[in-house]
């Protein structure tokens, strides 16, 4: 629904009235408003802890600009679907399973500083991996077609 809604029906519509650039800015914001607004109604609800980080919208906001950069290059929604699926599967039982949920982690590892392999996994080779090469792919193909 994430995807349908967001990089769908409000990326299409923004995209009728703002540049591509202002709305790969745009969507990411409204992307970090999401778990934001869910983590404060629980805590709110359910006594759980409001716990937001630097490093969370960071990861957050690079994250949706990758999401929304396979949207614009496939030129379908399903692109963005299929890597946000593989992205929260890969986090959840290999990048993070070691550390914080060992029972589900398809691979088991020791670090010498936590958090290590999901900076350099998920964070680093997966999101900001994508958004390198598409911003790069996307260029190219800008510059084929005003040839």
């Amino acid at each position: 629904p994430e995807e349908v809604f967001i990089r769908g029906l409000i990326f299409q519509e923004w995209n009728k009235k703002f540049r591509f650039i202002i709305s790969l800015i745009l969507q990411p914001l409204m992307f970090i408003c999401i778990p934001i607004t869910v983590m404060a109604l629980e805590s709110i609800f359910f006594s759980d802890p409001f716990v937001i980080t630097i490093d969370y919208i960071i990861l957050l906001l690079t994250f949706g600009i990758a999401l929304q950069l396979y949207r614009k290059y496939t030129g379908t929604l399903w692109m963005s679907i299929i890597f946000h699926i593989v992205y929260l599967e890969v986090v959840r039982y290999i990048s993070m399973g070691g550390i914080y949920n060992p029972d589900v982690a398809l691979i088991e590892f020791d670090e010498a500083f936590g958090g290590f392999m999901t900076l350099y996994l998920s964070f680093l080779f997966i999101v900001v991996f994508s958004v390198v090469v598409l911003s790069l792919l996307l260029l190219i193909e800008n510059r084929k077609n005003k040839l």
